[in-house]
């Protein structure tokens, strides 16, 4: 198995989800678009994904809480289109191939559970 550097896999879910509190949020989903994530076709901004995110996984909201840099980040990738998110993706994703791949397995313990959260805040963040 190659070698994948941890920036690179840090780069690649900060841009699916909400960074900081998302590094279990897209291998289950991964395995068959990654580009597909529910999180990268919301139409919700930063502080509707935030809040619906406070609610529904409140230990990784307080992890990004805790870093306002990687928060920073976050909310500029949420102040980008959809098909921008995605573009930005697929890009960090074409540089890094070890973490393509390791997203792609999808076959983390916690995946199952993290991709369904991440689809209930994909689901419920229009309501804040």
């Amino acid at each position: 198995m190659p070698t994948i550097r941890p920036h690179a896999i840090r780069t690649a879910l900060i841009a699916t989800a909400f960074a900081a509190g998302a590094a279990f949020l897209l291998p289950g989903a991964a395995a068959a678009a990654p580009t597909d994530h529910p999180l990268l076709n919301t139409t919700c901004t930063f502080a509707q994904v935030d809040a619906a995110m406070h609610k529904i996984t409140p230990d990784l909201a307080e992890r990004l809480d805790a870093n306002p840099e990687r928060k920073g980040k976050v909310a500029e990738f949420f102040g980008k289109s959809a098909d921008e998110r995605k573009a930005f993706l697929a890009q960090k994703l074409a540089e890094n191939p070890g973490a393509k791949q390791f997203l792609q397995q999808g076959d983390h313990p916690r995946a199952a559970e993290a991709a369904a959260k991440a689809r209930e805040i994909a689901d419920t963040c229009h309501q804040y």
